[in-house]
């Protein structure tokens, strides 16, 4: 009789498990199905119309040099060429690596740093030319859902989406060549990551491939975006992007 109740009340909780079980996931998939369209809905940033009209602003990073040396000292080379194993994999099993660092500035504001590179089989200048046909985006990931880029006020106007998450933004892009290295320096001049700059660089290896890097920097009081997005989920997703791009080039050369 004794056992017959143990077997009975074990028998209660495992329907009562699954039920929990049952009914969290069903909470949370609702949620997860739900918040991107409320962020879309409620978001302040959009389009009337896409491309939407030019916008005035006052660039943040006014020199027009290079972001980063084709040849710089120990205490300014990238993470990627002090660290041999990663370097070895970007030669020989074609890594693209990425890292993404969060960091406290002040009580007011926090920084937002990513830093990248991956090496294509093309020469810079051919990289640099297939990269800069921004309206083409669109065929190089479906994250890019529209891209349009304004040649006379070198603005450009892109839709992405991301974990069910759509933003928009308008980049002013900058072209800046030496010898050595070119990079194509932007900077989000409206739109929820308003404040980011980078550059994405180009340098010759060899007769046959480039480092193609990219240097990334924002910060803000608080950032727009949902936190678990601005961490590792972003890093995957920047490293995707930067293979297909990578993809894309080579096919296109």
């Amino acid at each position: 009789m004794l056992s017959s109740t143990k077997a009975s009340d074990k028998s209660q909780y495992r329907v009562k498990k699954y039920i929990c079980i049952f009914l969290s996931v069903i909470l949370f998939g609702g949620l997860f199905a739900v918040l991107p369209t409320t962020y879309a809905l409620t978001k302040e940033n959009s389009f009337s119309k896409f491309p939407p009209e030019p916008v005035k602003f006052v660039r943040i990073n006014r020199a027009r040099q290079l972001r980063m040396k084709p040849d710089p000292p120990a205490n300014e080379m990238p993470y990627w060429r002090l660290k041999k194993n990663i370097y070895k994999k970007m030669l020989e099993e074609r890594l693209i690596t990425v890292s993404v660092h969060k960091s406290k500035i002040s009580e007011e504001l926090i920084a937002f740093d990513v830093k990248g590179a991956g090496i294509v089989h093309a020469q810079s200048e051919t990289a640099l030319k297939i990269s800069q046909e921004y309206s083409k985006l669109t065929k190089v990931s479906s994250h890019f859902k529209s891209a349009y880029f304004d040649e006379k006020n070198s603005q450009l106007f892109l839709v992405v989406e991301a974990f069910g998450f759509e933003t928009r933004m308008i980049l002013a892009m900058d072209l800046v060549t030496e010898k050595k290295r070119s990079e194509i320096q932007f900077e989000v001049v409206w739109g929820e990551l308003k404040g980011m700059t980078g550059a994405i660089g180009f340098e010759n290896m060899n007769d046959e491939s480039c480092e193609v890097s990219i240097l990334s920097h924002y910060q803000a009081a608080r950032f727009p975006l949902p936190k678990i997005f601005m961490g590792f989920a972003f890093e995957v997703l920047t490293q995707k992007v930067a293979e297909k791009m990578r993809s894309y080039i080579e096919s296109e050369k």
